[in-house]
């Protein structure tokens, strides 16, 4: 990528890109270790479409093309790498970039008007919607496109993220499009994760815990298994719990919400270095509840 930005010619530019395209391929799919690849393959998209937004000459087609390779690009990294913190910095570049594009705005909704049934263009547009803040028409995008498309695992994963985000109430439906975002044995892990978080949501307890019990043999790096996310709300707001540590070891504790049988899984790294040298077995303490590839985690920081 630096050699294609000291290109002296388009060609010679365009080869450079193209073979930063190749290596960071070969650094995706099941076995990647890390999410360079994807956030290279990102930032490539990013750059094209930015490009060609900032071309007066370029088509709606491609415009259209751009996006739905930058959409395509995010999907596959975010499937394996929920978290990653410059996956998701592109992310918002990207809702960023279509919502100050008055001609990505108007190439997009044409498009999707001829064609409801285009995953990346629904998934773009619907992103837009959201950027904007009109959380309805993100959502009747992507129900108009999953409506012909029933079995699109990009679809649905896009929407059952959008349901969770501003639609709390759906936990059912939810729970369904997260169900129909992956198929058994792939590599779509963070669809199986929320898959799994919705489950445990939803009261379903033994299915939730063996979809875990799955997502723990994922073939990815330990430190992002461990990454505690999804921490559950209530009214938009963190819930707070109240429980009793039942089990106290040197570096993690089980805690017993109150109301409840199961324990949860406390590790020293998600409460203050003070507080975990204060903690006794038997005391009342009060805790978040988030998720990593283990189950539910309980955290006090």
């Amino acid at each position: 990528m630096a050699r294609a930005n000291a290109s002296r010619n388009a060609v010679e530019r365009n080869l450079h890109l193209d073979q930063a395209r190749q290596h960071a391929g070969k650094l995706t799919g099941a076995n990647a270790d890390s999410s360079h690849g994807h956030g290279t393959l990102v930032k490539l998209a990013l750059g094209k479409l930015r490009e060609v937004l900032g071309n007066a000459g370029s088509a709606e087609e491609e415009v259209i093309s751009a996006a739905k390779a930058v959409e395509q690009a995010l999907g596959d990294g975010l499937q394996q790498f929920r978290s990653d913190e410059h996956l998701l910095t592109f992310e918002a570049e990207f809702s960023a970039l279509l919502n100050d594009e008055e001609r990505a705005i108007k190439a997009l909704a044409k498009a999707i008007a001829k064609n409801p049934a285009s995953p990346f263009v629904a998934k773009a547009l619907s992103r837009l919607y959201e950027a904007r803040g009109d959380y309805p028409a993100a959502r009747k995008t992507l129900d108009d496109a999953v409506r012909v498309l029933a079995g699109d695992k990009w679809l649905n994963g896009a929407l059952a993220r959008l349901l969770e985000r501003y639609f709390p109430a759906e936990g059912l439906e939810a729970e369904a499009c997260w169900r129909r975002s992956f198929t058994e044995g792939d590599t779509n892990y963070t669809s199986q994760f929320w898959f799994a978080r919705r489950l445990y949501l939803n009261n379903k307890i033994d299915e939730a815990s063996d979809r875990f019990s799955k997502l723990k043999l994922a073939r990815l790096p330990r430190h992002v298994k461990l990454k505690i996310s999804g921490r559950i709300r209530e009214d938009h707001v963190v819930k707070e719990f109240d429980g009793v540590i039942a089990r106290l070891e040197s570096d993690y504790a089980w805690v017993t919400p109150y109301g409840q049988q199961r324990s949860i899984y406390l590790h020293c790294s998600g409460v203050d270095s003070a507080t975990w040298q204060s903690l006794r077995k038997d005391n009342s303490i009060k805790f978040n509840i988030g998720f990593n590839y283990m189950g539910p985690a309980a955290i006090m920081t």
